[in-house]
């Protein structure tokens, strides 16, 4: 979660739904920008923002 709250425009809070979401950090790095968009909180800016983070 603490490299989540390091992309812009993720809060902790959203840092926090999105690990909640996703099982692993794992998942994360490997998720596709559709999959990373079905998050809560996360569209087509936030995903884009956190592949490039990764």
């Amino acid at each position: 979660m603490a490299l989540l709250v390091d992309v812009p425009g993720i809060n902790h809070k959203l840092a926090q739904r999105v690990a909640i979401y996703f099982d692993f950090v794992e998942d994360i790095e490997t998720a596709s920008r559709e999959e990373l968009e079905e998050a809560p909180g996360i569209g087509p800016t936030r995903a884009a923002a956190i592949q490039r983070w990764m």
